[in-house]
């Protein structure tokens, strides 16, 4: 195998690794955003319904009113459904990257052989920190929002 082949199979390893990670921080945080807002609503409903029904304890409808609030808290806090978003936008422009080398076109257009794979490999690098770094923006102004909730 040439250095070049080596090359760019490390580089098409490192995609496929950033790829599988993006992949299942989408799946999770889709399982969990649907999850907050499925049961943000059902408990909402559930509240509601047990309230005009006498014969229901109250216990029962202060436990179905607090699960609605944590589950909206929840939702805000992880804001899972901007997560998962932000994970498949990364995965869409890690395939546009791949795409893109395999077809010389783009950045790549004026490049050949190892340059083009390194510019690759620099570029995917790129489109995992930018990811990275959004996904560690939207942490920091989670914590924010939940720390200034707790000082009101």
């Amino acid at each position: 195998m040439s250095d070049e082949d080596e090359l760019r199979n490390r580089a098409f390893d490192q995609w496929q690794a950033l790829l599988r990670n993006w992949r299942r921080r989408a799946l999770r945080n889709r399982r969990v955003s649907r999850l907050l807002v499925f049961g943000s609503v059902l408990l909402s409903v559930v509240t509601t319904a047990m309230s005009g029904i006498p014969a229901v304890p109250r216990w029962w409808i202060v436990i179905s009113s607090a699960g609605a609030a944590l589950t909206l808290a929840l939702m805000n806090a992880t804001r899972s459904h901007e997560q998962w978003t932000l994970s498949r936008e990364v995965q869409n422009r890690l395939h546009v990257e791949k795409f893109l080398y395999e077809q010389g076109a783009g950045a790549y257009e004026a490049s050949t052989g190892d340059e083009r794979t390194r510019l690759f490999s620099v570029r995917i690098t790129e489109v995992g920190l930018a990811g990275h770094d959004s996904w560690a923006g939207q942490v920091a102004e989670a914590t924010s929002t939940v720390r200034s909730g707790q000082r009101a």
